[in-house]
Formats: structure tokens, C-alpha cells, sequence
């Protein structure tokens, strides 16, 4: 028995082929090209001096911190959005590869979730750094009129690292080797003291005065506040609001504004010892009030774990998530995508 292979047109001239119409669940071949030029950038970031790799990172991080908040003030007009900078792109993409935290963190931020309808620039990343890494006037102009920061991150700009004191609100400069350590350091050596109310500066301090802070603000007003941690349905990933509430009314039940504001201005209340000493007197009395069960199980360890140790309004350590993707990073940055051997040919 023979059989015939049927007859095909002849195949497309190779000047026709157009691998951007090529997709995969949605993605096309031209973002996964945009995609690897990013990744390629971001490995050019990186610095062989240990030091200022970190600088360049805590700095970064901060910036971040303030886009954040304008992109919410921006996610009805996703039009106006600036393309960001590298060191902004740099964050922003860790932060969404975490997309459980990123959703909670946006929504936290302004209690609404319309900042998912922001897409991350990769195409105009892309043709930045095809041009020479040099963005456009128009670019820089509309990034400086809209978050007041210059457009490049420069670690020669900032000789010392600038922060206010949680407690009484004093600007303090800290020296970098002292920041790198207290915020990076597995356990750090350095102790700073702030000069005016001479309360301890440290991530243990620091998360604890945002924990407390949020749920100040919570207390103050449930409808607009939330603490992180507990805003997304754990099995789902949704936002669900209304299950938030519950357990926030049964987690923080007998505390007061007034409560919590003592708690605020001394720096020790804020130690996550003392907070989670809080928060079993707070079990005790909804189990002896029959209603610690109707908690979600996974809420108290999911709260802890969107603040202790973290120092920025982010339920995960960017610098240290940067570091973790690094590995991949140089991965896919080395390999020669257009050579035939990349492809094992």
C-alpha cells in the first residue's frame, strides 16, 4: 500500500515572513525580542563593586516608592503615563513578578485596582535602548513635569542616603556603608539612633511604625484603608474587600485610634516582639469571644509578612527581589538569541 503526500504552495520568500504576526498564548515574537533586550539592559546595570550595586539599588528603590503613587494618580489616564526610567523599569518589573504582592501593593496604595490597567512600556523600552539608551526630549520633559525627579539615577548625586525619622519626623542623613548594612545585612551590625526623640532606626522598628500606621489608618477609616496582607482572597488572588473588613473588624477589635497612636510615638512599641505580644492578646480575646475561627487562617501570617523587615510600603524587599531574578537574568542576557547554536541547531 503506498501512500501520497499531498501537494503544498510554495513556502513564503524569507523577506515576507514577518515573525512579529507569530504568537504564543498571546505573546508575539517581537515582545519576546523587546523582552530579552530589556533583560540585556538590566544585566548592563549591574556593577562589579559591590558597594555601589547596592547604593544603586536602595536609590532606585526609593524612586520607585514615588512612582508608585503617581501611577496611581495616574491609572485613569493611562495615556499620560511617562515612560519611566531604567532604574524605575528596573524595580517595576521585579515588583510585577511577584503579581500576588503587586496587585495587593497597587490596590493598598489608593484602595482600587485600576492601576492594572497600566501596561509596563516594553516596546518603548525597547526602542530606548535600541537608540543608544538615549531617551527622547519629549520623554524626559513629560517624566520631570510629571514626578519632579531627574530623569537618570546617578549614585554620585547622593553622597548620603535621606530618610525621616518615623518618630518625631527629623530629616536624617545616614551614611551608606550604615544603610547598605542596616538594610541589607542579614544581621546588622550598625545601630543608629535618631539625634532628636532617640528612638532606634532599624527595619525591625521601621516596619513595625508602617504596620501600626496602617492600622491607625484603618481604624480611622475602614472604607479607604486596608492593611496589607489580608486584602486579596489567599485562594483566589482576587481583591475581595468585604472578607478583608471581617478580619480586619476581628483582628484589631478593642483597639483605638488613641490606641494605636501611643503605639506610634514610641519607638519600642513598634518592635515586632512587642507587636506580636499585641496581636495574641488580641487571639485570646476573640477566641474567649468564640470568633477567632471565622479569620482566615493564613491572614496574621500573611500580615506579618507583607511588613516585618521591610521598610518601604511594598509587601516584598525590591532590592533583594532584583538580586533573586539576577541569576536569570544573566541567563537569558548571555545566551545569543540570533545565532542558530542558541536554538541547539
Amino acid at each position: 500500500m503506498t501512500s501520497t503526500i499531498p501537494a503544498v504552495g510554495p513556502l513564503p520568500a524569507p523577506e515576507t515572513f514577518r515573525p512579529e504576526k507569530v504568537t504564543l498564548d498571546g505573546i508575539s515574537v517581537e515582545q519576546l525580542q523587546h523582552h530579552l533586550t530589556l533583560l540585556k539592559w538590566f544585566k548592563e546595570l549591574e556593577s562589579g563593586d559591590v558597594a555601589a550595586d547596592k547604593r544603586f539599588l536602595l536609590l532606585a528603590e526609593q524612586r520607585y516608592e514615588a512612582w508608585a503613587r503617581i501611577l496611581q494618580s495616574l491609572a485613569d489616564r493611562p495615556n499620560d503615563v511617562p515612560v519611566p526610567p531604567i532604574d524605575i523599569a528596573y524595580m517595576w518589573h521585579s515588583h510585577m513578578l511577584s503579581p500576588h504582592r503587586y496587585y495587593e501593593d497597587n490596590y493598598y496604595l489608593q484602595r482600587r485596582d485600576t492601576v492594572m490597567n497600566i501596561a509596563f512600556p516594553l516596546r518603548q523600552l525597547h526602542d530606548t535602548y535600541m537608540s543608544g539608551k538615549k531617551p527622547s526630549d519629549t520623554t524626559i520633559r513629560q517624566w520631570e513635569k510629571v514626578t519632579h525627579l531627574p530623569y537618570k539615577l546617578d549614585i554620585a548625586d547622593h553622597p548620603d542616603y535621606k530618610s525621616n525619622c518615623k518618630w518625631c519626623d527629623k530629616a536624617m542623613r545616614l551614611d551608606w556603608p550604615t544603610i547598605i548594612d542596616l538594610r541589607t545585612a542579614k544581621v546588622p551590625k550598625s545601630r543608629v539612633t535618631c539625634d532628636g526623640c532617640q528612638a532606634e532606626w532599624n527595619r525591625d522598628t521601621v516596619s513595625g511604625h508602617l504596620f501600626w500606621t496602617d492600622v491607625k489608618r484603618y481604624l480611622d477609616d475602614p472604607a479607604q484603608s486596608l492593611v496589607r496582607g489580608a486584602i486579596l482572597s489567599p485562594g483566589m488572588g482576587f481583591t475581595d474587600p468585604s472578607a478583608a473588613d471581617q478580619d480586619h473588624v476581628i483582628l484589631f477589635d478593642g483597639l483605638s485610634s488613641e490606641d494605636i497612636q501611643t503605639r506610634l510615638v514610641d519607638w519600642k512599641a513598634c518592635q515586632w516582639k512587642n507587636i506580636i505580644a499585641d496581636l495574641k492578646e488580641v487571639k485570646t480575646r476573640a477566641i474567649s469571644r468564640r470568633r477567632w475561627r471565622a479569620i482566615h487562617p493564613q491572614t496574621v501570617d500573611k500580615m506579618g509578612g507583607a511588613y516585618r523587615e521591610l521598610t518601604a510600603p511594598f509587601s516584598l524587599d525590591l532590592c533583594l527581589a532584583v538580586q533573586r531574578q539576577r541569576k536569570f537574568t544573566d541567563t537569558m542576557a548571555n545566551i545569543q538569541w540570533d545565532t542558530p547554536t542558541s536554538l541547539g541547531m
